[in-house]
């Protein structure tokens, strides 16, 4: 499993940079989500591009965060497994559709950068772990800790292929099988996933049941933006991600020439 390295980003050589670039994209448009910020203001709500959401401070009075946003959608997902990123243990989901989704064929990417939003809803047998979990039910606001950007995705039926990759997830190979048992004519969705750290305690759903509750797989509009990803430590730095990647692409090769039907979706 990967672990997080205290390396800051100007260790990073040149070569290591511009690999940075042609993965994730530079030049052009991308400069300007390069430059974008988070700031406090106050005042008349802004026509620029970039959003504008509106918190109430201690003294009541309204306070306009002016972001670039990169997401507003939220991934339901086991809260083991958000923690598990968050410590860099892990850079995969795997992911079947939920019950209230709308998803002939399979996991239905929406959005490929999004919160978490941690839930223990199928998840009761969980290897001992026994954190309290916030409960809209009972009126508790649900925290976001990590923004995930999607790097690359596949799709498969073969089981064999979740024990195969065992060194890129913190999860027992039974916990994920259980999960893709789940409509067992349908394949289950591989996302390798980036992660990104957000400021602690700065990011909370209320609690709605009616509208953030329920089996499905996303929520598709927050009531507020979460800065881009550009502007957020990464969990993992540079030279331990292009790592990861690395033996993952390795390992996905390996598979598909022992004849393991994996198909690589477009992101």
């Amino acid at each position: 499993m990967f672990t997080s390295s205290s390396a800051s980003s100007s260790s990073i050589g040149s070569s290591s940079f511009l690999l940075q670039n042609h993965l994730f994209g530079g030049g052009g448009k991308n400069d300007d989500v390069g430059r974008c910020f988070l700031k406090k203001t106050r005042g008349s709500r802004s026509t620029s591009s970039r959003r504008q959401l509106r918190r109430r401070g201690n003294n009541n009075k309204s306070i306009a965060i002016t972001e670039c946003v990169t997401a507003k959608t939220a991934l339901k997902e086991w809260s083991k497994t958000e923690k598990a990123i968050e410590r860099g243990e892990q850079v995969l989901l795997f992911r079947k559709g939920g019950i209230n989704d709308n998803n002939n064929g399979g996991f239905q990417i929406l959005e490929n950068q999004f919160v978490i939003f941690p839930t223990s809803f199928h998840s009761a047998n969980n290897g001992g772990e026994s954190d309290a979990m916030p409960d809209m039910k009972k009126g508790d606001s649900v925290p976001f800790s990590i923004v995930c950007r999607i790097t690359r995705a596949w799709q498969t039926s073969d089981k064999s292929v979740i024990k195969a990759l065992e060194k890129f997830h913190a999860l027992r190979e039974d916990e994920i099988v259980s999960r893709v048992n789940y409509k067992p004519n349908e394949p289950y969705s591989i996302l390798e996933v980036r992660a990104y750290v957000l400021p602690k305690d700065e990011y909370a759903l209320p609690a709605d049941v009616e509208k953030y509750g329920g089996c499905k797989s996303w929520i598709e509009k927050l009531p507020f933006g979460i800065p881009d990803t550009t502007t957020l430590p990464p969990v993992l730095d540079q030279r331990d991600w292009l790592i990861s990647q690395s033996d993952l692409k390795r390992k996905l090769e390996f598979l598909v020439a022992t004849g393991v039907e994996i198909k690589e979706l477009p992101i």
